[in-house]
This record gives structure tokens, C-alpha cells and sequence, in this order.
């Protein structure tokens, strides 16, 4: 990423810290398709679709997210990035069907601790709309990932439901939630 385009990207993201989200987005019209890479075309869009998403322009914000997937490279955090904002994007619409599409091309791994818990935000909101307990269990313990009691997790309002998913699930399931967290240290695993 070239300076010039670094500089007037962080310009933008000062804009937004200072509530002057039209103003980002007209920094970030300045940027000339024609002279960017890819990878900055996709940080470009990216921006102007969290912007445009922070604005209320839902639909708008979209169809930007979508031009940053067709220049972020796969397997990167940026396409990581940009199909959760996408995933926002069409919960906020009530997309649940391109929701969930955009959820299963993110790599979790390749998230901040933040970006997680938005993730993971997401999946149970989609988990409970289509009582998906499997769904329902993965995402509440990625949510439940900071807690180091096992009564802060015990007064966790979403300690209950994950009970009551959690014994839904059939041996298999279990079995294979308990492998998807077997290198974490969630405290949450060990409550189940």
C-alpha cells in the first residue's frame, strides 16, 4: 500500500473518529480507482462501506462491501473482514440467507479479539432465528471467551441458553464442539 493512499485512508478513519462520516466518504472518493492495487481498491470500499453502514445507508454500504470482496484477496484478513461487515450489513436487513452465506467465508482465526466477538455476535443472532443449537453453543462460548470464573459465566445472562442448546445437541455434535475448542482455554467448555 502506497503512502499517498495510507495517508489519505488514515485521513478518512480521523474523519470518522470525529463524527464527519460525509466527509470520509468524500476523502475516500478522492482516491483514483485507476491508480489504486487491488488490495487498496478493496481498503478503500471497505472503509466507505463502514462509513456508509454508520451513516444508516445500508443498501449503499453493501454494494461497497461488494466491490472490496472482488479486490480483496481470499484467505486474508481483509476478505475476512469485509464479509463480516457484510454479514452486519444484511442482518441489519433482515438477510438471513446472505447472512448466513457471509458468515461461513469468514476465517475466524484471522480476526482481532474484537472482530470475534462481532463475528460471533452475528452467529447467535442467526443461530437463534433458525434454532441452530450447534450454532447457538460455538458462537455463546466465543462470547463467553473472557471470562475467568466459571461464576462469571454461571451469571452470564447467556449461560441458561447455552445449557439449554447445549444438551439439544446429539453426541456427535458435541463431540465435534468440544474438538472445535479443544485448544482454547474456555472456561465455558469446562462448564459444559
Amino acid at each position: 500500500i502506497s503512502e499517498a493512499v495510507k495517508a489519505k485512508l488514515n485521513e478518512a478513519r480521523e474523519l470518522i473518529r470525529a463524527n464527519k462520516s460525509k466527509l470520509a466518504v468524500n476523502k475516500l472518493s478522492e482516491l483514483n480507482d485507476n491508480k489504486l492495487t487491488d488490495v487498496e481498491k478493496a481498503l478503500k470500499y471497505n472503509l466507505k462501506g463502514v462509513t456508509l453502514f454508520n451513516l444508516g445507508e445500508i443498501d449503499k454500504s453493501i454494494m461497497n462491501f461488494e466491490v472490496a470482496e472482488k479486490y480483496a484477496p481470499q484467505g486474508t484478513q481483509l476478505y475476512s473482514q469485509v464479509q463480516l461487515n457484510m454479514a452486519s450489513g444484511h442482518f441489519k436487513l433482515s438477510q438471513f440467507n446472505e447472512l448466513r452465506d457471509r458468515l461461513k467465508k469468514i476465517d475466524k482465526k484471522s480476526l482481532s479479539d474484537q472482530e470475534k466477538k462481532k463475528y460471533a455476535q452475528l452467529a447467535l443472532a442467526y443461530g437463534n432465528k433458525i434454532q441452530n443449537h450447534s450454532m447457538i453453543v460455538s458462537s455463546t462460548l466465543l462470547l463467553m471467551a473472557d471470562a475467568k470464573t466459571f461464576s462469571e459465566i454461571q451469571n452470564s445472562n447467556l449461560y441458561e441458553p447455552l445449557k439449554e442448546s447445549f444438551g439439544k445437541l446429539s453426541q456427535g455434535q458435541k463431540i465435534d464442539l468440544l474438538e472445535e475448542f479443544n485448544e482454547s482455554k474456555n472456561l465455558g467448555v469446562a462448564q459444559l
